[in-house]
C-alpha cells in the first residue's frame, strides 16, 4: 500500500470515514479486473446495500483473512465508506483524484 494511502487509514480509522482518493487508491489497488470493481475504480460508482454493496467489498478482498494486519485496515476502511455511500452513482471527477 503506497504510503500516503497508508497514512490516511491510519488518521482516519476510528475517527472518520477515509477521503474519497483514498477510497479510489485502495479500490484500484484491489480492483479483481470485474465489471463491478472497475465502476468504482473508475468512477465511483457504488450499487445499492440491498443490490451489490457487500459484494462489491468481497471482489476487492476475497480472501481477508490472507491480508497483512495495515491491508486489512485498508479492506475495513474502504468497506466502511462502501455501505456510508451505497447506491451512489457516477462521482464528478473521481477519475482526476490522485494519491
Amino acid at each position: 500500500m503506497e504510503r500516503n494511502v497508508a497514512m490516511e487509514v491510519s488518521a482516519a480509522y476510528g475517527q472518520r470515514e477515509i477521503a474519497d482518493w483514498a477510497a479510489r487508491a485502495i479500490g484500484a489497488a484491489y480492483h479483481d479486473g470485474s465489471a463491478l470493481t472497475l465502476a468504482f475504480v473508475s468512477t465511483g460508482t457504488i450499487p445499492t446495500q440491498d443490490d451489490q454493496a457487500e459484494p462489491l467489498w468481497h471482489a476487492f478482498f476475497p480472501d481477508f483473512y490472507a491480508l497483512s494486519a495495515d491491508e486489512q485496515k485498508a479492506a475495513n476502511m474502504l468497506g466502511t465508506y462502501l455501505v456510508k455511500n451505497a447506491g451512489r452513482g457516477k462521482v464528478e471527477g473521481w477519475a482526476d483524484l490522485s494519491w
